[in-house]
């Protein structure tokens, strides 16, 4: 973790439920530790912390244009 918090820009985290090479529960805990560390900061800063979860999907499911569309809506109305 930085120093300064300020540094650190909006996140947008994606995962899927059933990815068999990258565990889910790594990014669950990678977003806690940030919420954990930045929350406050971030939030007064109105730069948000966002994590997506795929249902149903695998490791190569986010390369699909929907969901790369979907990404994007959902990073900018955060």
């Amino acid at each position: 973790m930085p120093t300064n918090p300020k540094t650190y820009p909006a996140i947008l985290i994606t995962t899927a439920d059933h990815d068999d090479r990258v565990v889910p529960a790594h990014s669950f805990k990678y977003v806690s530790q940030l919420q954990y560390q930045l929350g406050e900061t971030m939030n007064r800063l109105g730069r948000p912390l966002i994590i997506r979860i795929d249902v149903r999907a695998g490791h190569g499911n986010s390369l699909l244009l929907i969901n790369i569309v979907l990404n994007l809506i959902c990073f900018r109305c955060g």
